[in-house]
């Protein structure tokens, strides 16, 4: 595995696996789950902050948080949020034909 699609695939799992956890999760903990050092766990974390909708405002980028040696991820649409096929679903484009 590239290290590019190694590090989208542990981005894509920490997202969901420290927002479930309302404690947060400790950054050591999960510096050596993801088999990474403080600092690169804490470079992952700084690319996450950036993550939100295009041409969205930044109330609606992810919200990840380092607070007293524990990791916080916060969702904009909240953790009791409905999962919504039409708003996550890319739409449906077709090729022009000549």
């Amino acid at each position: 595995m590239s290290d590019l699609s190694g590090r989208l695939r542990r981005l894509l799992f920490l997202v969901p696996y420290v927002a479930r956890e309302r404690d947060g999760v400790r950054l050591d903990q999960l510096a050596r789950e993801l088999e990474l050092t403080k600092s690169e766990l804490l470079a992952d974390l700084e690319l996450l902050s950036q993550v939100g909708p295009p041409a969205g405002d930044p109330s609606e980028y992810l919200l990840v948080s380092v607070d007293s040696g524990k990791v916080f991820v916060d969702l904009p649409q909240g953790p009791r949020a409905r999962w919504s096929p039409a708003r996550t679903r890319p739409s449906r484009r077709t090729c022009a034909r000549s």
